[in-house]
């Protein structure tokens, strides 16, 4: 129970949507008014919810950011085919023909290997040019999306954070090489890379500095198998504070490492994916459920 008065600190949450449990109930609104003994929410019908303070539970805070949201891009609603300028006209920039297709997990063969609770029947393909019967582009190509609509400078106050599901098509280790990077910013100053190395090795890396060396490089992962990866950019402090691979958190004990935020200048506002290698062997990669955002708490 949170007691009789209410908690003083509640007043810097007025405007922001939260969850409110008591004995009997939950409610979820916005908090309008708080006193000594009973808070206010607004809730979805319009109606204010008056809530006696000694009744509550707890209270939880729904996310909110900095940048706009929401910022999740699973390509569901997408035609299929290129994602860039082209056929569909998406709202990915920059990609050009061989860069990645929107496909359909079924026709692709990998419904089986797909968790069934964060999927659709639609995700991103990235073809590899350079491999046999693949669209003639012969480049590396890459493709941008923007997620805020106002500028995220060398300053901005609040961590970021991008969470996104990826595996190799190959479902063996093949030649060395890059398979794709998913970055924050087009200059990359949160950069992630997918990378097979010169021991056949599947593993991630976050990446600094210029020439860029990995600053973090995580064990051996499975070719053909989805993980889901988070990490945290602190831009004004130009820090990655930690990685997630399928939940398992890694900081370096606490102190995160050394980020690329002002090493090609400070335009951060933009995802940006890389199809990774010129590598013929490489296969390409699958991509699903992107999403960003810059979480603060009242």
């Amino acid at each position: 129970m949170i007691g009789v008065q209410c908690p003083e600190r509640l007043n810097d949450c007025i405007g922001h949507d939260l969850i409110v449990e008591t004995l009997c109930n939950s409610f979820t609104g916005e908090l309008v008014s708080v006193n000594n003994n009973e808070i206010e929410l607004l809730m979805e019908n319009n109606n204010l919810q008056v809530i006696l303070c000694n009744t509550i539970c707890s209270i939880t805070i729904l996310p909110i950011s900095m940048i706009d949201q929401p910022f999740f891009d699973n390509f569901e609603d997408y035609p299929l085919g290129d994602v860039g300028p082209g056929a569909n006209d998406g709202p990915w920039a920059g990609a050009t023909d061989g860069f990645a297709f929107v496909v359909n997990i079924d026709d692709e063969g990998i419904r089986a290997n797909t968790p069934i609770d964060r999927f659709g029947f639609q995700l991103l393909y990235f073809d590899n040019p350079f491999a046999a019967n693949s669209p003639p582009s012969m480049v590396i190509d890459q493709a941008s999306r923007e997620f805020n609509s106002t500028t995220v400078g060398l300053e901005f106050p609040t961590p970021i954070i991008l969470t996104f599901d990826i595996r190799t098509v190959q479902t063996e280790s093949l030649d060395p090489g890059i398979h794709a990077e998913v970055n924050i910013g087009r200059a990359r100053a949160g950069r992630f890379v997918l990378a097979t190395n010169g021991n056949g090795e599947l593993r991630v890396a976050l990446f600094s500095g210029s020439p860029p060396d990995p600053v973090f490089v995580s064990d051996p992962l499975v070719f053909g198998q989805w993980y889901r990866i988070s990490y945290e950019l602190d831009v004004a402090n130009n820090r990655y504070n930690y990685i997630e691979i399928d939940g398992e958190r890694f900081d370096n004990n606490g102190a995160g490492w050394e980020a690329n935020v002002g090493v090609f200048g400070n335009d951060i506002q933009h995802i940006l994916l890389i199809q990774g290698s010129s590598d013929a062997d490489q296969e390409g990669i699958y991509l699903d459920n992107v999403s960003i955002w810059a979480p603060i708490s009242c």
